[in-house]
């Protein structure tokens, strides 16, 4: 047991977060205090990062709140494990070795293939490999590598990547295109709505002054202006421009260039473009999904400017908390028009019930009533099948129905939405006139990426593969059959979005584009100097490191990787391989591709541990289908293009208990087969900066998946929630003892915690109701839909940036008892929506909730909290339904709260609410020590 012990330090002087994500109104000395609260929790959980500097960072703890940070960033270090003594032993040394060598430590392999092949049908066996880069194919272990441990010797650095070297004479390199100075864009604004008036500031704009003309312009811009400059961009009204904006001139200071058309408007661009172009036809390389340079991302040509790595760090919102925002860099942000997606046939409808299921615990209704039918683990099984779905693996879904019960926002008919949930759609194009100054000049746009946000929401972001371009109408045509498809529910529209694989746009550094047709790379290279030659490229290639796959039937048992670092996987987002085609997974917002750099599919007893996942792709790990006991411990990952942790089970293709009804694929409501993941254990991993491509990630995600154990991991830096639960499929999980901040960064209507449960399963693991039971429940002597109580206990959870709650259950989400726990911030407590049920709370400690301490719903329990609140934040227990309220603490700044038409401490004393509170806010120190009380020891 671990008890951790809060020293609380006072903060003197402090500086201004750069985009801290704390709501408004929050004091300052109370979210510094909480915030250095954090970084200690991280560093009990964490001791293998010591002083945990990227968390110290990421809390922004120097500037924001002037403490000294640490001196030392805390990195990956290969753990040492010693040598096994029994089994038989591999060595490999991709340096020193040779693939005719026997394999042993003075005769070593060189390849781990080799070493694989070597140790088939060995149990126990062990492959040690020695200090190197290993640039692999997938390595495919099967039944017969039950047993086989791969792990880097006695603590030395071990690589593994999924790329290909490539080394580039200084004299292949030529010329391409060497621009330096300001690149000015006739008819183009690049202030256009982000400025409040004429002669005023934006965010990253400073208003220069009136001038003649755009000359006049350009040398203020070039005079030293301390207070104003540097700039990199100008944006000019000229006199001809009507009202009071005509003449003004403005400059942007923080790389902010995505400009749109506007008659009578100049914008300039501060350009160094140092291109360079290498003929690779003599280097065997046909393709290129990504390159790393160095070790980092390169970035592959795109417009807006800017690394889609910091698209976090661009992502601004001005009342964080509340959803909204806007990017300072990187995204076209607004005046998009998009083609609607042509109408196809629709899906085949498949609504079952619990009348389909005699024998099945399945109730039809709900006590104390809902509509929501299917949500809260009740009512109809629905399900779509083809149509709009076709493009799916497999091509059924929730959101593949035509009439989801949440999507009644759409018309079929007309192909217009109200901007909600709807049919599974994305756009069939872009009108890109007036947004791409360069498009003009767009030789061959074919291969080109979009990615968008979806529309009427930021919830899940789109890949969409460009196959022609239309000059005359200013059209890019998205691909029908590959890409857009990344996301569950769909709309007819998308919002934010950039273009990349564009040869015209690698004008800026670190950008390249390959040209499939010339076999030749072009990279702009920082400043103005040739390349050298010496540059280290690698080419991205495989999607799969390791691919570990039995079945349940005949599983791989006992696999373990551990000690190594993986890298350099390719995207899998586009799903133009068999494995990569993204399907929906369940009831939830997600579709999902079941691809990661590990693959467990058919395994018991397998094991990741003391790995660094670094610049992956796509997936980090992902566990499909039949797993027992599968562990996930120690690992840090970092650079994510996905979600760093994934598992998707399948059901059964029998619709009705007699099977008399049956579809091709897994995605039924009966989940007895147990072809899922169950028992997996996820500990003590550090995950930071995911979804650089796929911004619908998280650190863990689990959809058809069940009795999870998830504790002791370390969480920040995430576009979107950091664990997501896509369902109720059978329960059981337990969650606890977790840091998780920085979530929510880039998207809305979410939280750092956030789950679905619009579908009823069956399992042989659930509950029935019993009404004598302290629960209300007990375990089903059979198959039920009613999942077992899931358990969030003792997580520390900062809800900064746009978090609606710390804990969303959201859309249904039933049956979690959350306790023991410090929330901060965010707009609400308890949340139970849309049919939601049995969601108790109590024993946590929320600190400045915004909006409410609780909503309402079924069966559910909110109480021993303490919340501290504003006015208004406490609903007491006059409203609600079948809802057990009392002995909370409730603070507020003035002491009072007014409920049920009189004050709070009125109504307790009337009898109601028994033993509930209320008081002024306690001081910082006060409530961090409630809050970390609450947690008290840990697991």
């Amino acid at each position: 047991m671990l008890t951790f012990v809060l020293v609380i330090l006072s903060v003197v002087a402090y500086g201004d977060f750069i985009n801290g994500g704390t709501p408004k109104n929050i004091p300052k000395s109370f979210d510094c205090a909480t915030r250095k609260a954090a970084w200690e929790f991280g560093k009990v959980l964490m001791p293998r990062h010591g002083d945990f500097k990227t968390l110290f960072d990421a809390l922004q703890l120097e500037n924001g709140c002037g403490l000294t940070p640490p001196t030392k960033t805390d990195s990956w270090t290969p753990p040492k494990y010693s040598t096994p003594t029994t089994g038989i032993l591999v060595y490999v040394d991709v340096n020193h070795g040779s693939d005719s060598n026997p394999g042993t430590k003075d005769k070593p392999l060189k390849t781990i293939a080799s070493a694989v092949q070597l140790t088939h049908n060995h149990n126990p066996a062990t492959i040690l490999l020695r200090a190197g880069k290993y640039f692999i194919d997938m390595i495919e272990l099967t039944q017969r590598n039950s047993g086989l441990t791969i792990q880097n010797f006695e603590g030395e650095r071990v690589i593994v990547s999924g790329g290909v070297p490539l080394s580039i004479n200084r004299t292949v390199w030529k010329p391409y295109k060497i621009d330096i100075g300001w690149k000015e864009y006739e008819g183009y604004n690049n202030i256009y709505g982000r400025v409040p008036g004429p002669g005023q500031d934006g965010p990253g704009i400073k208003f220069l002054g009136n001038f003649d003309s755009f000359d006049e312009c350009a040398a203020e811009a070039t005079k030293v202006v301390s207070s104003k400059g540097p700039f990199d961009s100008l944006t000019y009204h000229e006199p001809a421009f009507t009202g009071q904006w005509a003449k003004g001139c403005y400059g942007g200071t923080n790389g902010f260039w995505a400009p749109q058309a506007e008659a009578s408007v100049m914008s300039a661009r501060n350009l160094t473009q140092n291109t360079w172009v290498a003929d690779l036809s003599k280097h065997g390389i046909s393709h290129m999904l990504g390159l790393r340079l160095n070790g980092n991302r390169a970035i592959r040509a795109k417009y807006p400017d800017g690394n889609p790595e910091l698209s976090g760090e661009w992502f601004v919102s001005d009342d964080p908390g509340m959803g909204n925002g806007q990017y300072v860099k990187g995204w076209v942000t607004g005046g998009t028009k998009w083609v609607k997606p042509a109408r196809k046939p629709d899906a085949t409808e498949l609504v079952f019930s619990g009348d389909d299921w005699p024998n099945v615990n399945w109730p039809m209704t709900q006590e104390g009533g809902s509509k929501w039918t299917g949500e809260g683990d009740w009512g109809v099984f629905n399900l779509g099948m083809g149509g709009y779905c076709n493009d799916l693996n497999p091509p059924t879904g929730y959101w593949c129905s035509m009439h989801p019960p949440r999507g009644q926002c759409f018309d079929n008919k007309t192909m217009t939405s109200r901007g909600c949930t709807q049919t599974h759609m994305s756009p069939d194009g872009i009108y890109y006139g007036g947004l791409l100054p360069h498009a003009v000049n767009y030789s061959d746009p074919r291969g080109a990426v979009v990615h968008s946000w979806r529309g009427g929401g930021r919830w899940f972001t789109q890949q969409c593969l460009v196959s022609s371009m239309d000059s005359k109408e200013e059209i890019l045509h998205f691909d029908t059959k590959i890409g857009c498809n990344q996301g569950g529910e769909g709309e007819v529209s998308a919002s934010q979005w950039w273009i990349e694989n564009v040869k015209e746009e690698c004008d800026s550094p670190n950008e390249w584009f390959f040209d499939e047709h010339e076999l030749s790379l072009y990279y702009t290279f920082h400043g103005t100097d040739p390349p050298t030659g010496n540059e280290n490229f690698v080419v991205t290639k495989t999607e799969v490191l390791f691919n570990v796959t039995g079945s349940q039937k005949n599983p791989v048992r006992d696999v373990t990787i551990r000690g190594l670092e993986l890298r350099d996987t390719a995207y899998t987002y586009l799903g133009t391989t068999k494995a990569s085609i993204h399907g929906m997974p369940s009831g939830g917002d997600w579709a999902l591709q079941r691809s990661g750099a590990v693959l467990f599919e058919g395994t018991e007893r397998s094991m990741v541990d003391g790995c660094w996942l670094n610049r992956i792709d796509g997936n980090g790990i992902f566990i499909s289908n039949y797993n027992r006991n599968v562990t996930l411990s120690n690992n840090d990952f970092t650079w994510i293009g996905d979600s760093a942790m994934a598992a998707w089970g399948s059901t059964s293709g029998c619709m009705n208990a007699n099977c008399s009804v049956r579809i091709p694929y897994g995605s039924g409501p009966d989940g007895r087969s147990g072809n899922q993941p169950r028992g997996t254990r996820v500990v003590g991993n550090m995950v930071r900066e995911i979804g650089i491509w796929q911004k619908q990630s998280s650190m863990w995600f689990q959809a058809v998946t069940a009795q999870t154990y998830l504790a002791k991991n370390v969480h920040f830096n995430g576009p979107r929630a950091g664990l997501n639960f896509n369902d109720g499929f059978g329960g059981g999980d337990i969650i606890e003892a977790n840091l998780i901040t920085n979530c929510v960064r880039e998207s809305g209507d979410h939280g750092p915690w956030n789950s679905w449960d619009r579908l009823p399963y069956i399992t042989n693991i659930g509950m029935v109701r019993d009404k004598n039971s302290p629960t209300g429940h007990k375990p089903a002597d059979g198959p039920s839909v009613i999942p077992t109580f899931r358990q969030i206990r003792k997580n520390f959870i900062m809800s900064v940036y746009s978090s609606q709650e710390a804990i969303d259950t959201d859309d249904g989400s039933s049956y979690y008892h959350t306790y023991n726990n410090f929330f901060l911030y965010a707009s609400g407590g308890l949340k139970s929506d849309f049919g939601g049920q049995w969601n108790h709370h109590y024993n946590n400690v929320y600190g400045y909730v915004l909006r409410s301490c609780f909503g309402v719903g079924n069966n559910l329990a909110f109480y021993n909290n303490t919340c501290a609140t504003f006015k208004g934040g406490y609903k007491s227990d006059c409203v609600g339904h079948l809802m057990t309220v009392k002995g909370n603490h409730i603070y507020s700044q003035d002491g009072t709260m007014s409920v049920c038409g009189t004050t709070l401490k009125k109504w307790v004393e009337e009898g109601h609410d028994p033993g509930t509170t209320i008081a002024k806010w306690p001081t910082d120190d006060e409530l961090i020590k409630i809050g970390m009380a609450a947690i008290g020891s840990l697991p």
